[in-house]
């Protein structure tokens, strides 16, 4: 009887160690399934492992699509550690004390709400869904960037006239 009953446990205890072991040392290539051949996907995987990006719930990131608003300010948010740690506060903001457009129930409302407060000139009617360009990314990192620390950047300067080839500089 007793050895009915090890043999009953020995597949579960098997199945248990098989799974635990797989979870340890296994893991998928890529941490997403439809970044495998992406030129940045070693870029990609580095940002999910130190949980600045997520997928959505069935394992992808989309790495075509455009960047919205939403996911460009989380992005910055989350990549320069900007956050309210040394800030007590009465009563703790809402997104939509600060954007007609953000929901404050929403993924990404706190990094608006820290986005404003770090300055990063965001318009107040911003549409998070909507596609955000270069230029704007640009500018809110910058701004992000310049509550970081001193930092030294370089001015060029393009000169409006031509110069005839004939010219020459002594």
């Amino acid at each position: 009887m007793k050895t009915k009953k090890t043999l009953s446990k020995f597949p579960k205890l098997t199945l248990l160690m098989v799974i635990v072991f797989t979870l340890m040392f296994g893991g998928t290539a890529s941490a997403f399934s439809d970044i495998k051949g992406d030129k940045e996907q070693k870029a990609i995987e580095n940002l999910e492992k130190r949980g600045i990006i997520k997928g959505d719930f069935h394992g992808r990131y989309y790495p075509s699509q455009k960047l919205t608003g939403a996911s460009a300010v989380s992005l910055i948010v989350q990549t320069l550690d900007l956050n309210f740690d040394t800030i007590r506060f009465i009563q703790m903001p809402k997104a939509s004390d600060y954007y007609t457009k953000v929901n404050d129930n929403a993924w990404y409302a706190q990094s608006f709400i820290i986005a404003n407060y770090y300055g990063l000139d965001i318009p107040k009617d911003i549409n998070p869904a909507a596609k955000v360009t270069k230029e704007q990314f640009s500018h809110w990192l910058y701004k992000a960037l310049s509550t970081k620390g001193e930092y030294a950047w370089t001015m060029q300067y393009l000169s409006s006239t031509t110069r005839n080839k004939s010219t020459r500089i002594i």
